[in-house]
């Protein structure tokens, strides 16, 4: 079989310098094989960057030095036994270093508890009108699941005139709220499916609440999920793209404020969702700050900006998540604010790549699980 290995560690190198010759090509030409997405601030008139042909031998010495490590595995290795069809195989050394890590006891009930007790809330935009304040907020950790209005006639169609939030305990047990508005006698209830909450709401408004649609999502330990989720029906009229999103990221409702109106036969009413802080929750994806860097950058959701701090500076980045794996290295790859693109390794290195490919000139930045700290980009005011 000395033919057929022969065979094997010629296929290779002419594999590995055929891919080598591709990154040198893509990394010094205007037309790249893939084209990567350009931020707003990049001028289409900029001129090509030159070939430098130091660039093109150091990579084709390190597409010679890949092949010695392949022959050297070849000759000196067994092939591995292959693993029982049953045993789980995480291909992913990020998913690897996540299973590996101790998983949070403390539910988001718990969660949602200490950041009412410590002040850690914050409302949406007020909507409509009103003049005595009203809030709903438990301090025990529940969280809305549903709500009841109620409704008035406003020219052709009903307005709501007002809510009453329906919440469910950290033990499952639902529960009503107080009534908020101008009650009419006259409206509906929804509530969600066990399991669900509410993570967002579209409203139209205008004096009052014209209308309004619930976003539930799945609960989970470490917050909403915002992958799993259904809409109720229009309270109020169907504003459709009209109407104007609320949350819907993940955080869970917990409670509602506003004005009622002192004319209860009157169109005005008040009201805006109240939600936690984007950093308040631990472990939840609206809460980046203080995690292994590794997992931060896993549960970012796609575009998510993020700032990363290392010894020598800091960057602001867009994780881009069509990119991971670009270099077959288990790679993870950012496009910072100044135009440039940045990777991690799976062992937590944060490089620069001038070329946007892996290689040689790349720069390393330091290590994201020791001496960098990364946190989210402060959004903008909740609506």
């Amino acid at each position: 079989m000395v033919w057929a290995r022969k065979a094997l560690l010629a296929g290779t190198f002419f594999v590995g310098s055929f891919f080598a010759g591709l990154q040198v090509f893509g990394a010094n030409s205007a037309n790249p094989p893939v084209a990567r997405p350009e931020p707003s601030e990049a001028k289409s008139g900029d001129p090509a960057p030159s070939v430098d042909i130091r660039a093109a031998l150091e990579v084709a010495d390190y597409a010679n030095r890949r092949f010695e490590v392949v022959k050297n595995v070849l000759q000196n290795t067994q092939p591995a036994a292959p693993a029982p069809a049953d045993a789980p195989v995480i291909a992913d050394a990020f998913a690897r270093a996540i299973a590996a890590m101790p998983k949070s006891t403390t539910s988001l009930f718990d969660r949602v508890r200490q950041a009412v007790l410590e002040n850690k809330t914050e409302e949406t935009e007020r909507l409509g009108l009103g003049d005595f304040a009203y809030q709903d907020v438990p301090n025990d950790g529940s969280i809305m699941v549903g709500m009841e209005v109620s409704y008035a006639p406003f020219f052709n169609h009903n307005i709501i005139k007002s809510v009453r939030p329906i919440f469910q305990k950290p033990d499952g047990t639902r529960y009503y709220g107080a009534v908020c508005g101008n009650p009419t006698g006259v409206g509906e209830r929804i509530v969600a499916r066990e399991g669900y909450a509410i993570g967002g709401a579209a409203i139209k408004a205008g004096m009052g609440i014209d209308g309004m649609q619930l976003t539930f999502m799945e609960i989970g330990a470490n917050g909403l999920n915002p992958d799993k989720t259904y809409l109720s029906k229009w309270l109020g009229i169907n504003a459709g793209s009209g109407a104007r999103m609320f949350v819907n990221d993940g955080r869970p409702i917990i409670g509602i404020a506003g004005m009622r109106s002192k004319d209860p036969r009157g169109p005005a009413f008040c009201m805006c969702l109240v939600t936690t802080r984007a950093c308040a929750l631990a472990n939840s994806d609206a809460c980046l700050v203080n995690q292994k860097c590794t997992d931060i950058i896993t549960r970012s959701r796609p575009n998510a900006r993020l700032y990363i701090h290392f010894p020598t500076g800091g960057i602001t980045v867009q994780y881009c998540p069509n990119w991971d794996n670009w270099g077959g290295l288990g790679d993870k790859w950012f496009l910072g604010d100044n135009s440039r693109w940045y990777y991690v390794l799976p062992n937590g290195n944060l490089y620069a790549s001038p070329s946007g490919n892996i290689g040689p000139n790349d720069s390393l930045l330091g290590n994201l699980n020791n001496g960098c700290t990364i946190n989210p980009v402060p959004p903008p005011r909740v609506r």
